[in-house]
């Protein structure tokens, strides 16, 4: 969809640097949040909606209710460039076996902000969700990490997943 701009896994979901830079650097105007535990938080969703700035249009989803936002077409104003915030894989995957349009996933969060080098991101974001992630990359899924809009762009790949998963038996073998 045209309309979505970016889908980010992100365990914090709103909070300043999208706010002072996503925002911006691609130019949204509406957030989704999709979590099902959220969404049926009024108290929670109200402190989302107040710490968004006013000009940004934002709702908050479960995972059934997106999709049936997002099928009808006619809710989606025809100038939303929306920002997806998502807080685990597990919902992402839960969004993509009932056909919500998803080609390219970015992880940020506190991971990528704990000083860890390329692979051990790698490696850590495998040992936590590998089944997520191989489900992802099995559908074609283009997966990064990226914390900062100026920040490296880590691309996990399928080739990256054997060599860790050789790693591991390797090492279990010792």
């Amino acid at each position: 969809m045209k309309e979505i701009k970016l889908i980010r896994v992100d365990d914090r979901l709103i909070h300043a640097q999208i706010i002072i830079f996503w925002l911006k650097k691609i130019n949204i105007n509406t957030i989704y949040i999709i979590d099902d535990d959220l969404a049926e938080n009024k108290f929670l969703c109200q402190i989302y909606r107040l710490t968004t700035p006013p000009h940004v249009r934002i709702k908050i989803f479960t995972v059934n209710q997106v999709a049936e936002y997002i099928n009808k077409r006619t809710n989606i104003p025809p100038t939303a460039r929306i920002l997806i915030l998502i807080k685990s894989l597990k919902t992402v995957v839960s969004l993509h076996k009932i056909n919500f349009p998803i080609d390219t996933i970015q992880i940020g969060g506190n991971l990528l902000e704990s000083g860890l080098n390329k692979k051990q991101i790698i490696d850590q974001l495998f040992n936590r969700f590998s089944t997520e992630i191989s489900y992802l990359l099995d559908h074609s899924i283009y997966i990064y990490c990226q914390n900062t809009t100026d920040g490296e762009k880590i691309i996990i790949t399928k080739e990256q997943i054997k060599l860790l998963n050789q790693e591991q038996q390797d090492f279990q073998a010792l």
